[in-house]
């Protein structure tokens, strides 16, 4: 069927830590392709590796099925684009279930999440990660396990989603972005991410709410 801040903001205290332990934890079980946070662009979208395609049928080894509905039998992998998909271009390709020859296959409905290990390993500062989206049916885009906040929802496998993610990582960490696809009938069902920009600089508004944050602090510390 086709159908800002540096860390994170939302939450007291107890939740802010609890989403970096979470973070942590999960980026150990599936870090050994995580991606350097400013390589996002280009070498994180789907279906492409060392700045090539990745051969049809083949797992992307960057993006991980974390998990599918129990009756679908068949490894999510790059395939082509299936009727009524965008067609693959040089930047990036579809992910889904689909046969060894990378053909889609009609699968099961439900929930499919995909993630990507993303390495902000020393650095002190994060702008925002740009990118854009395509899916069948629909999909949504979180940051480190924070599922009340999407990034994005796309509900077209034809037209681009664009997403921008300026607040919610964890400096110095691994963090991890999964896209969940939500599949609502027995049919073929995919995904498409292109990381367009990672600015590791914040924007001189950040900066600014950032720095009136800290001075309001420090005259708290001072009374």
């Amino acid at each position: 069927m086709v159908d800002g801040a540096n860390v994170v903001p939302r939450g007291d205290g107890v939740m802010r830590k609890a989403w970096a332990v979470m973070a942590a934890a999960m980026g150990s079980v599936a870090g050994a392709h995580a991606i350097a946070f400013l390589n996002l662009p280009g070498e994180g979208n789907t279906g492409i590796s060392g700045g090539a395609w990745i051969a049809a049928g083949q797992l992307d080894p960057d993006w991980i099925n974390v998990s599918r509905p129990a009756t679908e039998p068949n490894v999510p992998r790059v395939v082509g684009a299936a009727s009524g998909w965008l067609a693959t271009s040089a930047t990036s390709r579809w992910i889904g279930p689909g046969r060894s020859n990378g053909v889609a296959v009609v699968a099961a409905a439900g929930t499919y999440v995909y993630r990507i290990d993303i390495d902000l390993g020393g650095m002190s500062t994060v702008g925002y990660l740009e990118g854009r989206l395509l899916s069948d049916n629909t999909a949504n885009v979180y940051l480190n396990g924070d599922r009340t906040t999407s990034w994005a929802t796309s509900t077209s496998a034809q037209t681009w989603t664009n997403f921008k993610i300026d607040k919610g990582w964890i400096l110095g960490q691994m963090n991890f972005l999964e896209v969940v696809v939500q599949n609502s009938t027995d049919s073929v069902t995919g995904f498409r991410v292109e990381f367009t920009k990672a600015e590791p600089v914040p924007e001189p508004a950040t900066l600014a709410g950032l720095a009136a944050g800290l001075a309001l602090l420090a005259r708290r510390r001072r009374r």
